[in-house]
Formats: C-alpha cells, sequence, structure tokens
C-alpha cells in the first residue's frame, strides 16, 4: 500500500503514537480518503470530505503532519513516497495556520482582558477580529485553504465566544455546533468553497474581489450565530431554531460583506 502526498487525520495511543490514520489527497475535484491500517478507500466531493473532516476533528482526531505520517507508515510497513509538492503545501497550510492563531492570540488578549466593556462588545471585535483574518487567509496560495485554514480558524473563534459567555466548548464540541450550521446553511459552505476555487481558477485580482468580502461574510455570519446560541445558552434561553439560525446567517452573512465592501471603500478614498 502506497501514501503519496496529503493531509492527515490521526487517532493516537495512551502513549501518544498513531494506531489509526486518514488521508484526505487530492484527486481532480474530488478528495480520495484512506484509512489505514485497514486500507479502506472513499471518494468524495469537497463538501462531502470537508464534513467528514469535522466529523473527524468531533470525534477527537487530530491533523498530524507529513513526517509524523511517515513514520507511522514506516512502523507498519506502508511504502510512501519522497515529500510531494502537496505534502509540502499540506505542510504550509498547517504552518499558516499557526501563524494566524499566533496573531489572533495576541489581539484576543487585548479584548478578553478589559473590563471596560461589555461581554456584547467583546464579542463583536471578536468576530470581527476574526473576518478579517480568515478574509486574508482566503487568498493564500494554499490548497483547500477552507478545508485546512479557515475552518479551523473559525472553530477557534468559535472557543473564544463560548469563553466569552462563560459555556464550556472546546474544539470537539465547536466543530460540531458549525458541521450542524453548514447543514442548515449549506449553500454558504458551497459558496466558500467556489469561491476560494474561482481564486485559484481565474485571475488572483478577480478571484480576490469575490473572495475576501465573501469569506468576510461568511466568518461573520458563523461568528454571529455561534454568539447567539452561547448567549442564549449562557442565560437559559431557548436554543436556536433551524428558521431563525437561517435568518440570523443570512442577516449577519450580507452585513458581513457589505461592512468589508464600505470599510474597503473608505480606505481607497483615503
Amino acid at each position: 500500500m502506497e501514501i503519496k502526498s496529503g493531509y492527515f487525520l490521526a487517532s493516537k495511543d495512551k502513549g501518544g503514537e498513531i494506531n489509526n490514520l486518514w488521508l484526505f489527497e487530492e484527486i481532480n475535484d474530488s478528495m480520495k480518503i484512506i484509512q489505514f491500517p485497514s486500507g479502506e478507500e472513499q471518494i468524495k466531493s469537497i463538501k462531502d470530505a470537508r464534513l467528514k473532516w469535522m466529523e473527524g476533528r468531533s470525534m477527537g482526531l487530530i491533523q498530524v503532519d507529513y513526517e509524523s505520517a511517515k513514520n507511522y507508515c514506516n512502523r507498519n510497513d506502508f511504502q510512501i513516497n519522497s515529500k510531494s509538492d502537496i505534502a509540502l503545501k499540506s505542510d504550509t497550510a498547517q504552518s499558516s495556520f499557526e501563524k494566524e492563531k499566533n496573531i489572533l492570540q495576541r489581539n484576543l488578549l487585548g479584548i478578553e482582558n478589559r473590563d471596560d466593556i461589555s461581554k456584547e462588545e467583546k464579542a463583536n471585535r471578536i468576530i470581527n477580529l476574526f473576518a478579517g483574518v480568515c478574509a486574508g487567509v482566503a487568498v493564500q496560495p494554499i490548497p483547500f485553504a477552507d478545508f485546512f485554514v479557515l475552518t479551523p480558524l473559525q472553530i477557534y473563534m468559535g472557543e473564544r465566544l463560548s469563553a466569552i459567555w462563560g459555556i464550556p466548548a472546546n474544539q470537539s464540541s465547536v466543530s460540531n455546533l458549525i458541521k450542524d450550521l453548514f447543514k442548515i446553511v449549506g449553500m454558504g459552505l458551497i459558496a466558500q468553497q467556489l469561491a476560494i476555487g474561482a481564486y485559484k481558477t481565474f485571475l488572483p485580482f478577480l478571484g480576490a474581489v469575490t473572495t475576501v468580502p465573501l469569506v468576510y461574510g461568511l466568518t461573520f455570519a458563523i461568528g454571529n450565530v455561534l454568539n447567539e446560541m452561547y448567549k442564549r445558552r449562557s442565560q437559559g434561553q431557548a436554543k436556536l431554531s433551524d428558521e431563525e439560525v437561517k435568518k440570523i446567517w443570512e442577516e449577519y452573512f450580507n452585513k458581513g460583506k457589505q461592512d468589508y465592501n464600505k470599510d474597503k471603500d473608505i480606505k481607497d478614498e483615503t
């Protein structure tokens, strides 16, 4: 059995060693998913592969780099080729996520530790911060940037929003919430994928013009839906219905795009 390249999820035993590995490999406009050691293979659409990835993360699987995957394969007599361009880009994606997360953490301290602003204001500032960072990531030349950088950042945003409202949450629970959210407003997920695909397919300037405000709006909408969910839970209120989620999503998705374009126009004029 041979592994050429890709993105990897893994489970680990009590000793910290990988005992199961999932390879996500780009195949034209689809993703091939291979599970080791069973060797089971699946071909899924990008949308379904993304949901599979998020499902794995919500179950406690962790993203691992090429070297970790290679060491696991060597121990179990799986053949793995030398580091390919795609594997290098996988590491680039992970590096990009860590870089952006470090930037966010420095800015988050200045928001979360303030005593002179309300929880609502803290949440609003956090959402705008993440929306701006995600919009910038969207136009970086990283394959499946939405898959491996944006989604982890959006999950991290959910963790910080839950902390503002005093609601216990971790990566898995936030990932589950976002996965359910995408099922309710599936067109938002597809739009994000198509926008980033357009950036790689067409002229970079054209892609940036369409992608940046769209991803800003999508992250802005995700943040505001999650924020309302955590706020209600902290106040003992009823959960949002699917219709309420759709309404909030549409309102803030459109507002996010408009706010981004308005802010850009102001900067251009100055």
